[in-house]
């Protein structure tokens, strides 16, 4: 549990919570299950610092978020998950820990596709087990358990179920029914940064659905489209609507 501090100094540079920065609030004593309902900067600044980058990383890569899988059916850019190594030879400069703070919050350098969000949000999905991406009927790849804990798991789907319930940064999935029957769906909101600061942010949503036996699972991106809850999760809404109306 961290305290929001609503500015973390850090270094002689200052990295704010967005609750504070666009409404003047914070948000008190935090865990991770908040961290996740609120999208908390600060508390995964602090978790991101703890960790390091090089263990971030790590853990980026078990997710698969660095991964080009999709190559047997599309080209495809594998993710980027900055290092001390990639910034020298790239950018000819260290690695500084404010990089490391950016990178807590998938900001900085980190570059993903939707696909990357996809695979790493099935994988909690499934309880901590990864079973690759396939686009041909039919097709079944063997699934690799245990990429993380079923209990490390489960306490990130709470934080994902609290994010799309009342108080949570998922407000268009308040009170999510299929054919007047309330359905609990797990989900991120996500806002990030865009090349140029002329332009709208990227609105992300990712979402599984229903929360505690999911059949599906979805990540919308709308380019320079501005906040991923306002924008995206709508389209994922209606997606949800239709899909679980049918199955």
């Amino acid at each position: 549990t961290y305290e929001d501090t609503v500015i973390f100094k850090f270094g002689g540079f200052e990295f704010g919570n967005w609750y504070f920065l666009q409404y003047g609030k914070k948000e008190g004593p935090v865990n991770v299950e908040k961290a996740i309902m609120r999208s908390n900067d600060i508390y995964f600044y602090q978790v991101g610092l703890k960790l390091g980058a090089p263990k971030m990383a790590l853990w980026f890569d078990r997710f698969r978020l660095s991964a080009s899988d999709l190559h047997p059916y599309f080209s495809q850019v594998p993710g980027l998950i900055p290092t001390d190594e990639w910034k020298k030879k790239t950018l000819h400069e260290k690695w500084y820990l404010g990089d490391t703070v950016n990178m807590s919050i998938g900001q900085g350098y980190m570059l993903l596709s939707p696909s990357h969000i996809q695979q790493g949000v099935s994988i909690i999905a499934s309880g901590g087990k990864e079973c690759p991406l396939t686009f041909l009927k039919g097709e079944k790849k063997k699934c690799t358990e245990g990429i993380i804990s079923p209990t490390d798991a489960r306490t990130v789907v709470n934080g994902m179920i609290q994010a799309c319930d009342t108080g949570g940064t998922g407000w268009p999935f308040f009170d999510f029914k299929i054919n007047g029957k309330r359905v609990k769906v797990a989900c991120k909101t996500g806002t990030a940064e865009s090349v140029s600061k002329k332009t709208n942010p990227h609105a992300w949503f990712t979402v599984f659905a229903p929360a505690n036996k999911p059949r599906i699972a979805m990540t919308v991106l709308v380019e320079n489209g501005g906040e991923g809850s306002s924008i995206a999760a709508p389209i994922a809404k209606k997606i949800l609507e239709e899909f679980l109306s049918v199955y």
